[in-house]
């Protein structure tokens, strides 16, 4: 086994574990169901909202306007960048901070654009590498 391949994973289960315990506090905004069900195949077992359109948008700050932090985790292409813009200036605009990190690191951490994909990327580089299920 290569010890590069085994050190990206462990920095990957090491992200995943640092979301899961920022989500027991602060919620977790993705951009749709796919993307909620991939957080929770990884065990990722707090507040997860979707926003299928904008227009729930306002539903989903609703829902969170009690916290002090929400986690944005939207899609790191085009599309999922503009859907994070205007989610974060409407969080910031009630007041809300908004944790960046998991989103920046999703890409260089885990070499990937969308959250969707996760559990099977992970899945799929621990199966390559001979090791546990995820």
């Amino acid at each position: 086994m290569d010890t590069k391949d085994i050190k990206k994973i462990e920095r990957i289960e090491e992200w995943i574990q640092g979301l899961k315990q920022a989500n027991e506090k602060n919620p977790i905004i993705v951009e749709g169901k796919k993307d909620k069900e991939a957080l929770r195949k990884l065990g990722i077992s707090g507040e997860i909202y979707t926003i299928q359109s904008l227009g729930s948008l306002t539903a989903v700050i609703d829902n969170i306007s009690n916290h002090g932090e929400v986690i944005v985790l939207t899609d790191l292409d085009r599309k999922g960048t503009s859907i994070y813009k205007k989610v974060k200036k409407r969080l910031e605009s009630r007041g809300i901070k908004v944790v960046y990190r998991y989103r920046r690191d999703l890409r260089e951490i885990a070499r990937i654009n969308n959250v969707e994909s996760l559990y099977s990327h992970i899945k799929r580089a621990r199966q390559n590498l001979g090791l546990d299920e995820v």
